[in-house]
């Protein structure tokens, strides 16, 4: 039957047909023995052309079976071994791990088929190739953990390309597609599966690494690896992938680190949530930790919130300070700090990005460009009050077609909640604390509900203005003003605005006689009162500032204002201070009689003749 098809019979068929004309052409009877001769050297020369022709057949019969679904061929070297039973072969942690063969599963036994087809294994176990449909498991030796920095490499061939060509890892047998990974196909699939990218076209082979952080879930273990190739087709049989060098590496799952007041903390990764869990697409990406947990790279979109050990409140003297890097810029690349996990710009801090973002987001200056690394101190005062934060959220916000391009990192995190120091005033040579916490906005609307804080330095002692602010601290005690009464300070002038003074207030409404300018630009009321001589920029000046006017009918004060006013399109700008205050209330002039005081001459008197 081998030699019937191979064509054997054929080629003697054709060495006796030979061999008779040969006989009637002789005519003699040595020339017949000459011709049988003759023939014979025939015979040996055709059946060896033959046997030769017919085995070379046979190995090209061998290296191409046709397929009878839509003409394909596939071509394989007989030099390399495969073996439809041999074990599977993948390194985990850089060890090969056997698989075995025999353990294979249908995974969704209906989408299988009862295993139908079989997987075809070779390359040492290294290699294993799918051709038709096919969705097969094969489990772990040992249950699988996956962490945060848990990656998935391997190469991937398309040969002729199906519906969707995928690998998976699950707990279960039951399919479920937010545990798996698509490289081809033409299938519309839902938004749980995860197609890599870029996808692989028909004939390439192409390399991936894949991170596995979207598996990472607390105690979670893994038991089966999935080879998939989905064929719904009339024609179950066609289509060819090959998977192959598979590893699974758990990499550096350090956790998070950063400082509190100067004590390193440890953050693990499991603990992450989303920050507006719409713009973070459920944590599809995940945040690459490196040098030991002191540095947390974004890639892509990316909005993800990190607890903090334990809640923060904010003082006036808190600190941010870290290293950013931007290699990739997007439309905003930010660090914030809040109490809850719901989106809010004013508590955000933004290092670089294309976008406009909103006057309630702080944009940190200088600003980081493409390849630098900057270094940054950043005073959290604007979040200052009762709140305690409990969340580091880490943005990078892409909003574009492609959402996996930007790349930027924070290092070196540190956060110094510092001394909150009172301020610190002198009455009548005693030293009073008036604490930050009593502090109220003078005439709300122009301070804009205390959105600048007031920077306190030397103990206390030297309140600093930044920007527009007009900000009000509560005396412990009512203050009595009498016509000897005196102000003193230090004012210093970095940047000078519209209006720098100082006011004694018995209520939060503006009221301009009442305060004392020490520097501006703006022409005011006469019934303000410039102190002499003014102060220009880069200067300090002492003050001894007689408050008489204040002295009469008999008010009692409450608030110390300290203004810099800014109506401009950016009020941030403007800066002075005002150090060693001092109110004096020196010997009143009294009326005595008979040894007997009877009236304070400041309180009562009145002008005379106008």
């Amino acid at each position: 039957l081998i030699f019937h098809r191979l064509g054997i019979a054929s080629c003697f068929e054709q060495y006796r047909s030979s061999h008779k004309t040969f006989l009637i052409i002789a005519k003699s009877q040595v020339l017949e023995r000459a011709m049988k001769v003759s023939c014979a050297l025939l015979q040996w020369i055709a059946v060896s052309s033959c046997i030769s022709a017919s085995t070379a057949s046979l190995f090209s019969l061998r290296n191409s079976e046709k397929n009878d679904v839509g003409g394909y061929h596939r071509n394989r070297n007989l030099e390399e071994e495969e073996d439809v039973g041999s074990d599977i072969v993948i390194k985990i942690d850089g060890q090969d791990v056997a698989m075995p063969y025999d353990s294979q599963e249908s995974y969704e036994n209906g989408q299988d088929e009862s295993m139908k087809r079989p997987l075809a294994v070779s390359n040492n176990g290294h290699d294993v190739t799918l051709s038709g449909n096919i969705h097969r498991a094969i489990p772990f030796p040992t249950p699988l953990t996956i962490g945060y920095s848990t990656t998935l490499e391997l190469d991937f061939t398309l040969t002729q390309r199906l519906e969707a060509h995928a690998l998976c890892i699950d707990t279960d047998l039951g399919i479920d597609s937010s545990k798996c990974f698509v490289f081809a196909g033409y299938q519309h699939l839902g938004y749980n599966w995860q197609r890599v990218q870029p996808q692989t076209n028909q004939g390439e082979t192409k390399h991936y690494t894949i991170p596995l952080h979207k598996l990472a879930s607390g105690n979670s273990t893994y038991n089966w690896l999935v080879f998939m190739e989905d064929n719904d087709s009339s024609n179950r049989n066609s289509g060819n992938s090959t998977f192959s060098n598979i590893e699974i590496n758990h990499g550096d799952e350090s956790p998070i680190t950063i400082e509190i007041d100067g004590e390193e903390v440890s953050i693990p990764l499991s603990s992450q949530q989303s920050y507006d869990s719409n713009e973070d697409e459920n944590m599809k990406r995940p945040l690459i930790v490196s040098n030991n947990g002191a540095e947390v790279t974004l890639v892509g979109n990316m909005h993800r919130a990190i607890p903090l050990p334990t809640p923060i409140r904010i003082g006036y003297s808190t600190t941010l300070e870290l290293d950013f890097t931007l290699t990739d810029e997007e439309e905003a690349q930010a660090i914030c700090l809040d109490d809850y996990l719901g989106f809010d710009a004013r508590k955000c801090f933004v290092f670089a990005g294309t976008q406009n973002t909103h006057s309630d987001w702080e944009r940190v200056e200088p600003q980081a460009t493409v390849g630098e690394t900057r270094h940054y101190v950043i005073s959290l005062r604007r979040l200052w009050g009762e709140s305690q934060y409990n969340w580091l959220i880490f943005m990078q916000d892409n909003d574009s077609s492609n959402r996996d391009t930007g790349r930027s990192s924070f290092s070196n995190i540190k956060i110094n909640v510092g001394e909150e120091y009172p301020v610190m005033i002198k009455i009548d040579d005693a030293e009073v604390a008036i604490p930050l916490q009593g502090q109220q906005s003078y005439d709300r609307g122009q301070d804009e509900n205390m959105r600048r804080p007031i920077v306190l330095t030397d103990e206390g002692h030297n309140i600093t203005v930044r920007g527009n602010t007009h900000r009000a601290i509560p005396f412990p005690t009512s203050l009595s003003i009498g016509a000897t009464t005196t102000l003193d300070l230090d004012f210093t002038l970095t940047d000078v605005e519209e209006t720098q003074a100082l006011c004694i207030e018995e209520n939060l409404q503006h009221n301009g006689q009442k305060c004392y300018v020490f520097a501006g630009t703006q022409a005011l009321h006469s019934y303000w009162e410039r102190l002499e001589p003014q102060t220009s920029v880069g200067e300090t000046r002492h003050y001894s500032i007689p408050l008489h006017k204040l002295a009469w009918g008999g008010v009692d004060y409450k608030w110390l204002v300290f203004m810099q006013d800014n109506d401009s399109s950016n009020r941030d700008v403007g800066s002075s201070s005002f150090a060693n205050i001092e109110i004096k209330h020196s010997p009143e002039f009294f009326i005595v009689q008979d040894n007997v005081t009877i009236s304070t001459a400041s309180r009562s008197q009145q002008r005379y003749n106008g």
